[in-house]
């Protein structure tokens, strides 16, 4: 009789569930990626503009222009403020997706444990009745063979 597992389903169960985890634990960093991408590319924004201001400023701007500039340097300011703040949120849904797959994953070991111990015991019986089944024979096998 080969081994049946009766939790079979919930352990595909559990993977399939933590592979889900896992999918999104990817989805929750491709974020977190994007968005420091992107506060990569607006610090080097501020970087540039500040670099052509001071090359502006020492040859000479007019108010309009100074004010456009300093205008310019707000709404990146902003943007920055606005990615910290969305970075900080992406952060903090990875951080859970990574405690939520951590959780999946002990949950579907915990059934592969089970699994593996019930596996051992069924291996263990098989081995008994093959020895029960082989002392058997060798009694029929020395009774035969023994005059009465």
């Amino acid at each position: 009789m080969a081994f049946r597992f009766p939790l079979q389903t919930l352990l595909r169960l559990r993977e399939t569930l933590e592979h889900q985890e896992e999918l999104r634990l990817q989805e929750a960093q491709k974020c977190v990626t994007r968005l420091q991408i992107e506060m990569q590319s607006l610090e080097k924004d501020l970087v540039d503009l500040a670099a052509d201001e001071k090359r502006e400023l020492s040859s000479g701007l007019t108010a309009a222009e100074l004010q456009f500039g300093v205008l310019r340097r707000l709404l990146l300011l902003a943007e920055r403020s606005r990615l910290q703040d969305q970075l900080a949120e992406a952060e903090r849904l990875r951080d859970l997706s990574k405690d939520a797959l951590n959780h999946a994953r002990q949950q579907r070991q915990i059934v592969e444990r089970l699994r593996t111990r019930q596996l051992e015991i069924y291996l263990r019986q098989q081995v008994r009745q093959e020895q029960a089944r082989a002392d058997d024979l060798f009694l029929m096998r020395r009774a035969v063979r023994r005059p009465s």
